[in-house]
């Protein structure tokens, strides 16, 4: 059970608002972005039923009901072997025919574990038998070699190399690899292992930097691995996941916690990425418990996923914020083809498990409005800082929070400070808590930044004195006004 309040429940229902439009909606869904099948209405289904998930009970019915005709029509808009595009010839693969149904496949597995939708399982057995199945030389002998420049939205380039139609989105083919561990998840298909491993292996092998990767398809394959190693146990792919993010951080990374669209192309930001990196951090600090990871996407959702949605309860890019460059504006207003629906699920995992159990003590990485079976925590923010409320639910030894650095607090009772955790005894009762942030400097990609607790303080203008933390663009007037926002450091 997972309910939002505040700010994050606003953000999800402005999203249900603008993911309810007619290009989301049937019959329109289906006539999206036809080079890229599967991957409009896959990121539908997917988001559709993440914000279902925590939705108002006065919502739930309407985003039902959306979901359900989109199901009932796919018989008639995807293949005799229940997925989008042509049927695989086993002789060409179409990287973007491949990762498109790699969303349309994330999105039936969690329609599935919703819904328990039979018919739902067995569409999702077809694809791995007449698709996913077929697919393990073509991966065998992925290409290792430079594209042509893409847009925002990618594009297929001319010819073939080693059986593969491929896409300017460079590595796309391997966002599979988070739609065939989910399909795995939830069929159980044994068959699946030695595709998903060679998968895994070729994708360890590419040089990220040297053929400029698309980050959003390096982080989608980074949450498959670590899906797979929540399946399998093993280690080496909680290596090779770590390595990864480890990898985005340090090459990928703009100063405000977003991604460069490519590795070594600091053109434009893209929050699908974002969304995918929050995700993948929270993978990380969950299993490893290194406050890094925490701190990750703290910053990450403060800092550019809260930037990125628009007042229309959609998404949108920037321009890159690194060492050189102190001035962030709107690239693209909005991303409706994929930025727009991927933001639901960021919100949704940045909510569950907000509050879990670790041994005998919970963990809280990111405070929230919300509640659960164990916690319910509201808060109030003040100029420099915020007053946390906790009710403790279901009693443990002890309740560690992710503060920010530079925090102080003020709690009655027993409590200690110690490496970025707040501790307390976690006892039936409420508690409250006052957090206070100190305005401080940190070095980031170069940049003197400054900041109050985990965000960064903008100016509005290069002449402005004034130093403070914008809420997000969602909160301005209209959309002339966001497209001519910039924001200076």
């Amino acid at each position: 059970m997972i309910k939002t309040y505040g700010e994050l429940r606003k953000r999800i229902e402005k999203n249900i608002r603008r993911l309810s439009d007619e290009e989301y909606s049937m019959p329109e869904l289906f006539t999206q972005t036809p080079t890229w099948p599967g991957d409009w209405p896959g990121r539908e289904i997917l988001a559709l039923a993440c914000d279902y998930t925590d939705c108002s009970k006065v919502l739930k019915p309407k985003v039902r009901k959306q979901l359900k005709d989109i199901i009932d029509a796919l018989d008639e808009n995807t293949n005799e072997h229940g997925y989008f595009g042509p049927v695989f010839d086993g002789k060409t693969a179409d990287e973007q025919q491949i990762a498109g149904n790699s969303w349309f496949l994330r999105g039936l597995c969690e329609y599935y574990r919703l819904f328990k939708d039979k018919k739902v399982f067995s569409r999702i057995e077809n694809i791995c038998d007449n698709l996913l199945l077929k697919l393990q030389k073509f991966y065998e002998n992925y290409p290792d070699c430079s594209r042509e420049s893409g847009g925002v939205d990618g594009h297929i380039q001319e010819g073939t190399v080693n059986g593969w139609k491929l896409s300017s989105d460079v590595g796309c083919a391997f966002i599979m690899l988070d739609g065939i561990t989910d399909a795995y998840a939830v069929t159980q298909n044994k068959a699946l292992l030695p595709v998903i491993d060679v998968m895994v292996d070729e994708f360890s092998r590419i040089d990220l930097l040297k053929y400029q990767c698309q980050t959003h398809s390096t982080l989608s394959a980074t949450r498959g691995i670590l899906r797979y190693f929540r399946l399998t146990g093993k280690k080496e792919l909680l290596d090779l996941a770590s390595r990864i993010f480890d990898t985005y951080v340090k090459y990928a990374t703009t100063v405000n916690y977003a991604n460069y669209n490519w590795f070594g192309k600091p053109t434009w930001t893209e929050p699908c990425a974002v969304v995918d990196s929050i995700i993948a951090a929270k993978e990380l600090f969950m299993i490893k418990g290194d406050r890094f990871y925490a701190e990750f996407f703290n910053r990450a959702y403060y800092n550019a996923l809260r930037f990125s949605q628009r007042p229309n309860g959609g998404a949108g890019c920037e321009t890159c914020l690194d060492g050189e460059k102190t001035k962030m504006s709107v690239h693209m207003y909005e991303a409706p083809f994929c930025c727009s629906m991927r933001i639901a699920e960021g919100f949704l995992r940045l909510a569950d498990n907000f509050a879990y159990y670790e041994k005998n003590t919970v963990v809280v990485p990111f405070i929230t409005d919300a509640e659960n079976d164990i916690l319910k925590i509201r808060t109030k923010e003040f100029s420099s800082g915020m007053k946390v409320y906790v009710k403790v639910k279901k009693a443990a030894d002890k309740l560690k929070i992710y503060i920010p650095l530079y925090c102080s607090a003020e709690i009655k009772g027993d409590y200690e400070l110690k490496d970025g955790f707040l501790y307390l005894p976690c006892e039936s009762g409420e508690y409250e808590i006052k957090l206070t942030f100190s305005e401080h400097t940190e070095m980031i990609k170069g940049l003197k930044v400054p900041m109050r607790g985990d965000r960064i303080l903008f100016r509005l203008s290069e002449k402005s004195a004034l130093r403070r933390e914008i809420i997000n663009c969602m909160y301005l007037k209209d959309q002339d006004e966001v497209m001519n926002t910039r924001l200076f450091l």
